[in-house]
Formats: structure tokens, sequence, C-alpha cells
């Protein structure tokens, strides 16, 4: 009984009130020991997990786990679900019951064992094929579908070939367990089968799928393949459910196009694992293994080359599946997208606006230039593995990195404060084509908007809104763009960006006049961004220039609207501030502003930098260089890198913690009133409660990421979680 116990418990809460297990986990012999043999070398997908056991393990012994076991609100609520497991009452008692059930017991027993050591799933190389061979019949279904013309999609349907059908090879799909108990698998797969056979040979139009149910016994196992071909389909039937004058001539049609295919599904033990399995043919199961792995492919190095790790997770994708997810997802998205809503409309007789016959085409031109731009997509190997402080998480993606640029260090990481709670920095590559390419396209767009004024469906005082606003807002529009481009790009041409999250050094118990009086000073959470600077000038220029076309709107806003904006409100300016360090401009804050003063935006412009923030404090310090004292072991600002991220879980959630506790005092009163009431014998939740769980949560951990250039002209990403 106490074994049911522990067990309904690790279902329930994912918490057990087990003593601390040490962790076993080690290194795995990926050729003998993983489903990784399994899967074909040309393989497209495979996704696996590994000790899973030990996992769960080794997170029972963690800190924080063990914080959290030791929270009052958790005792109560395990020793509560307890008392419902074994008094039979409530929700628990409910599900004792069922588990009591010899049926229902035996099969929690073998989901446990499947998930307690290794589960995968792989998908052979015809996998992606079979994506773009299926999404072009969908595409050109869902086109005569959109004309509303019922005879034309069945003329489409009777005018394809088999060809085009046999072109949509099955791939060869399995999902797997790897389990102890075989004889416990064995057992159910003798049930499956029974039940099948008897539940199919009762049925008269289905006894013939009997007959496709085979019985596999070999030294790997015992399976059951069922594999289903035509001929075993009750076109009979089928014809009874399909206008008389088409039933015989449709069938005909499919039978003729499912000549000669047939589809196997296979349900039972591979080499000690339970597998769930889809192919074309029967035999493609029984060779699995018996040809070169995915071990053996070349993009599957990086998991080879760390398999003395202990390895958690591996995830890989082909390139020929990362290239049919962009042929079938992203390839020609604003003529697929768009394209399907005019078709739409032309379906119920509204047709296209005059002047925008042309829009179709234009819509692909975009595609066009957008495509220009984007690189082959490849595919990227991923894995993960736990270390004596937490775990590990490699990724390389192979698609050529166009974006971010990893050929020098991030030294705008020694002007993030030194140990940010948060933190996210990156260079991006210099790539003034891609405006380029967008302002072609915007000045596509314009060319529709101009036909606008000219639609019959506008008012005269909606087409004179129009009018004014492309004759005087356009204007803007490319004054903002030659900003931009000419003044704000060539000053970031350094190409680095920082965003960062700090805390501690403002902290108030009001922060506004109308805010309730906190017990206890709060602290704010103090946001900056830090760009790198190549042109300190152009930067100052682009700031006069944009706030002079601020006026400018502002002007065209009373025009337009004429008592929307009072005549002695205009657009605040920065105010200079003399300092040692750089540039320095703040935006007041206005006296009616419920806004304290003391977090006014300001912008420090050095050499190097633009800091934007709010805190003065803040400012003073992110303008210092300060060498990071977070994740040293993983981010250094003499490292050459593209992106660095770093987030302090713990110690985010003790940050905010005083503001739930003021939270809660303000809308119930006192922490230790009820915030969910007790109800069908389960303890209530108080707002100490809930403190008490933010306190164990501050054990949460770390994460730390890093990006660089890999050798094959992508990227490789290091993600490190540290725990306490």
């Amino acid at each position: 009984m106490r074994f049911k116990a522990q067990g309904i418990w690790k279902v329930i809460l994912g918490l057990t009130l087990m003593f601390a297990s040490t962790s076993s986990l080690k290194a795995i012999d990926l050729a003998k020991e993983t489903a990784i043999r399994l899967a074909p070398e040309d393989s497209d997908l495979f996704v696996g997990t590994m000790q899973l056991q030990e996992q769960w393990n080794r997170f029972t012994a963690s800190k924080l786990y063990q914080d959290l076991a030791k929270v009052p609100c958790v005792e109560k609520l395990i020793d509560a679900l307890r008392t419902q497991w074994e008094g039979r009452e409530g929700q628990v008692g409910q599900a004792r019951q069922m588990i009591d059930n010899p049926n229902v017991e035996s099969l929690l027993k073998l989901a446990l064992d499947m998930f307690s050591d290794e589960s995968f799933f792989f998908a052979d190389g015809q996998a992606s094929q079979a994506i773009i061979g299926i999404h072009s019949l969908s595409e050109e279904i869902t086109e005569i579908a959109a004309s509303g013309d019922s005879e034309a999609i069945v003329d489409y349907f009777m005018q394809l070939q088999k060809s085009d059908i046999d072109d949509i090879e099955i791939p060869t799909v399995v999902f797997g367990f790897k389990v102890k108990d075989q004889e416990r698998v064995l057992g159910k797969l003798d049930e499956l089968e029974g039940l099948v056979r008897f539940g199919l040979g009762s049925v008269p139009m289905a006894q013939s799928f009997v007959e496709g149910l085979e019985r596999i016994e070999d030294s790997r196992g015992v399976r059951i393949a069922w594999t289903v071909i035509p001929e075993m389909i009750p076109w009979t039937q089928i014809r009874r459910n399909i206008p008389a004058n088409e039933s015989g001539q449709i069938t005909e049609k499919i039978q003729d196009l499912l000549a000669d295919r047939q589809v196997c599904i296979t349900i039972g033990q591979l080499d000690g694992y339970l597998i769930f399995a889809l192919s074309e043919e029967p035999e493609a199961i029984t060779e699995l293994g018996a040809e070169k792995s995915l071990l053996e492919n070349p993009d599957f190095k990086p998991v080879v080359q760390n398999a003395n790790k202990e390895l958690t997770s591996v995830t890989y994708v082909s390139d020929a599946y990362a290239d049919a997810y962009f042929q079938t997802q992203l390839k020609d998205f604003f003529s697929r997208q768009i394209g399907a809503q005019l078709r739409m409309l032309q379906v119920r007789g509204q047709g296209l606006p005059k002047g925008f016959e042309s829009l179709p085409e234009d819509l692909a031109w975009i595609d066009e230039q957008i495509e220009e731009l984007v690189p082959d997509f490849q595919g990227q190997t991923n894995f993960s593995f736990l270390t004596k402080t937490g775990s590990e998480v490699w990724s390389h993606a192979r698609t050529e990195n166009v974006l971010f640029d990893a050929s020098k260090p991030l030294d705008v990481l020694e002007h993030v404060g030194g140990d940010p709670m948060m933190l996210l920095a990156f260079r991006l590559q210099d790539h003034p084509e891609y405006f380029a390419t967008a302002r072609r396209i915007v000045r596509k767009v314009k060319d529709y908007l101009d036909l606008v004024p000219e639609m019959d469906s506008l008012s005269a005082s909606e087409r004179d809104a129009w009018e004014v606003g492309l004759d005087r807002g356009w204007p803007l529009v490319v004054q903002l763009a030659d900003i931009w481009e000419k003044q704000f790009m060539p000053a970031m041409k350094d190409g680095q960006h920082a965003w960062v999250l700090q805390g501690g050094s403002m902290s108030s118990k009001q922060w506004y006049k109308d805010m309730p009086e906190s017990s206890k000073p709060l602290a704010i959470p103090e946001i900056a961004t830090i760009t790198g600077l190549s042109d300190r000038q152009a930067m100052s220029d682009a700031w006069t220039s944009l706030f002079d076309l601020f006026d400018k709107s502002l002007e065209l806003v009373r025009e337009l609207e004429p008592n929307s904006v009072s005549d002695d409100y205009s657009i605040p300016k920065p105010v200079p501030v003399e300092t040692k360090v750089g540039e320095k401009y703040t935006l007041p804050i206005p006296d009616d502003c419920p806004v304290p003063k003391n977090l006014a935006p300001q912008v420090v412009l050095t050499d190097r930098y633009m800091i934007s923030t709010y805190s003065e404090q803040q400012s003073e310090s992110l303008v210092k260089t300060l060498d990071l004292s977070i994740a040293k072991s993983l981010v250094s600002s003499k490292q050459a890198c593209a992106s660095v991220s770093y987030l302090d879980l713990g110690r985010l959630v003790t940050f905010v913690k005083p503001w739930i506790a003021y939270a809660i005092e303000t809308t119930k009163g006192s922490l230790d009133d009820d915030i969910i009431e007790s109800q069908a014998n389960m303890p209530a939740l108080k707002g100490s409660d809930v403190l008490d769980l933010l306190t164990a949560l501050g054990s949460a951990g770390q994460f730390a990421s890093v990006t660089t250039n890999s050798d094959d002209g992508g990227t490789s990403t290091r993600v490190v979680f540290t725990q306490p």
C-alpha cells in the first residue's frame, strides 16, 4: 500500500517525500545502450531522452526540491492527499479506486517503466519528402476549394495520376521506450492481439482486416504487425455513401491510385524497447539497426564527440527536413497568406478593388525580395547532459549565420553593471541591404495606399482624411526612414546591443502619492539598454532630427484633429546635463504626472556607448567599466561571440517577493488571511504560504548561454544551468 502511495505522489504532485537519492548517472555507450543505433543514417528527425529515473533522483537531491518539500503548506497538502488516499476520499481516493483495478494498476506500472529510463522518436529520410509532397497536394486542393466549385474538386481528383500518389512515400516513424519488465510487455501484447482479432473478427465488414494481422517472434522480441492494403477496404459499403452517378467512378479511381500501396502498424518488442511504428513495409521495422545508423552521420558528430558525458537528451534535425519546413511553412509567405484572403474575396463575388489587380504579382515580388536575403535552411544537432553543479545544453545550428556577428568580443559586457539579474547582449552584422529591401517593399505598399482615396466605399470626410494623410503624413514616414538609414544606422554600425535588468539601488515605501504605503521599502527593477556607437556625433544628430520630426507630426495631428491636442502642448525635449562621462540628456517628469521625478528617462552618450535608462544610479554604474562577476566559467568580455544571455531565476524571485507580499497585504489585509480557502478536505493557502514558496524558489538557480560561430558557417550555443 505504501508503494502505491508513493507512486501517486509522483504522478499527482511531481514531488515525493522519499529520502534524497544520490545520482547514478553515467556515461552511455551510444552504440550499445541507446536507440540511436536503430535510427538510419539518413534519418530526418531524432529525439531521445535518457536516464529519466536518474534525472528524477538528481532533482530530489537538489536544494530546490529539499526546500520546497519543507515548506509547511506543501507538507500540509501532501498530508491531506495522503489522508484522501488512505480514506478513499475526494479525487485522490477516486484515483486510488481506479488504480486498485488490476488492469489499470498493470498499465500504470508499465507506464512508469516506460518513462524510467529512455524514450525516443525518429523518422527516416522519407519524412522530408513526404511533407513536401503532402503540402504540394494540399495546396492544389486548397486552391481549387477556394473557388467554391465542388465539381472542380471532383475533376481534379479524377485527373490525379497514380504517380502523383506514389511520389508520396510513407516514412518509417518509430516511438519507443526502454522497458525493464519485458514479461509485462509480452502480456499486454497478447491482450491487444486477442482484442483486435476478436473485435475485428466479430464485425463482418471488418473481417478482412484480420488477415493483415501478423505476430512476429524473433531474437529481437515479439511484435504485432498489422498491414493494411486497399483490397481490405469495404468498397461496396463506401459506394452506398456516395451519389449513385459518381460511386463507381470515384471508388475505382481511389482503388487505382492506391494500387500496390500499403501501410504497416507495428507494436511490440525490439531489442528491449517497446515500440509503436508506422512504415510502408513490414520488413522496415525488422531491418532497423542492420544498416549504418545515425551515429555515422557526419552531422551527428557533436553528439558522438560528447558521448563521455552523462547525456540526458539528444535532438537531431536533418538539412532536408529543415529545408522542407521552409518550403512548406515560410516560403512565399505573403503570397500564400494574403493570397488566400484575396481568393476568398473572389469566391464571395467581391473581387479586388480598382487598381489592385496586380496585387498577387506584387505579393510574389515581395516574397522574392525577402527570399534573396534568407539563407538556405539547414538542420541542427542538440544534446544535454548533467554536470556536478547542474546541467548543460549544446545546440549546433548548421544554417548560415547572417544575422549575428561572432567575429569579435562583446566588450559591451564591460558595461552591464557587473552582476545583473538578467542580461541579453549581442552584436548584429552590418547589412544595409536589409533596410534597402524594406524601403523598396514599403514604396510598393505606397502605390496601393495612393489608390485608397479613389475607392467608392469611402465617404467624403474619409477621402479627405486619406488625402491629407498621404500628402502630409507620408513625407514624414519617408523622413523617418531617412533618419534611420542615414543617421541611426551609421551611428550603430558597431552592432553591439545589450538589455540589462538590475535592482536594489532604488527603493521606497510609497512610489507615488496614490499608492498605499508599504510596511517595508520596495526596490524597483532597473532596466537599461546599451548600444554600441561607431559615431557619437551621428547619434546625437539623429536624436535631434527625430525630435524635429515629432514636432512636425504633432502639427499634422492638430491639422487632422484640431481639438485633439491643446494649443499650449509641445513634445518634451531632452534636457542636457553636465557630466564627466559624456553627454547626458534627461526627459523631466511633468508635475502633473504620477511617476516619481527620480524615474526620469535619460540617455548617456559616451565615445563608445549609448546608455538608456530611468535610474540615475544605474546610468552612473553602467558608464563604468566593470568585470562580470556572473557565469565566469562561461561568459567573458574577452571572448569572441555572437550573443550572451543570463538569468538568475532565484535572485529574481527573491527580488519580487516583497512586491508579492505588498500586493497580498493591500488586497487581503494580512499575510495570515486565506488567498484560497480550504475546500474538499484540502488545506487553505495563506499569504504567508505564498511567501514561503517564494523563499524556497530562491534556490531555483541560474541560466547562462553563449553563442559562437561554428566551423560549418552556422552557430554553436552552449547553455549552462547552475543549481545552488
